[in-house]
């Protein structure tokens, strides 16, 4: 279930990757983001990485972004282990201090999604398993909207 909450502009962070590398949100605008915060220790998130490898290897880059938040007590050597034996795509980040999670409302429960729009508004915020197919038609009509 999607809970709308339109033009909420989403935070402006600077996200760090398992790699060292700094993601400022801030430089995917004009493009749809996704954003799943997520655990290794989540059975429903890890789950969902072959769908999400899917739909990212589906929309052009121009157009959609995922990102994967590993949650703050979440060891990173354990989320860069997890990342590589499951082959993630798409930029995984670190929150060791649970910036990113405060900046969405204070994220608790794993998974929880959020759809960043191409102007930068959050558009919608789920928790729990995701329904791919209502995600892979919002990610259509925000696609449709670019043109």
């Amino acid at each position: 279930s999607w809970n709308a909450s339109r033009d909420t502009p989403a935070p402006d962070i600077v996200l760090r990757t398992i790699d060292g590398r700094a993601l400022p949100l801030a430089d995917f605008s004009g493009r749809t983001v996704l954003l799943q915060f997520w655990a290794t220790s989540c059975r429903t998130c890890i789950e969902e990485i072959p769908r999400l490898t899917a739909l990212y290897e589906r929309v052009p880059r121009a157009r959609l972004e995922i990102i994967a938040i590993a949650m703050p007590y979440d060891r990173p050597d354990a989320v860069i282990a997890m990342s590589r034996q499951r082959g993630i795509p798409y930029p995984v980040a670190l929150d060791p201090l649970g910036e990113a999670a405060a900046a969405f409302d204070d994220v608790a429960v794993t998974p929880t999604t959020v759809i960043i729009d191409s102007e930068g508004s959050i558009v919608r915020t789920t928790t729990g398993r995701l329904d791919f197919d209502a995600l892979e038609r919002l990610v259509d009509a925000e696609n449709d909207a670019l043109g």
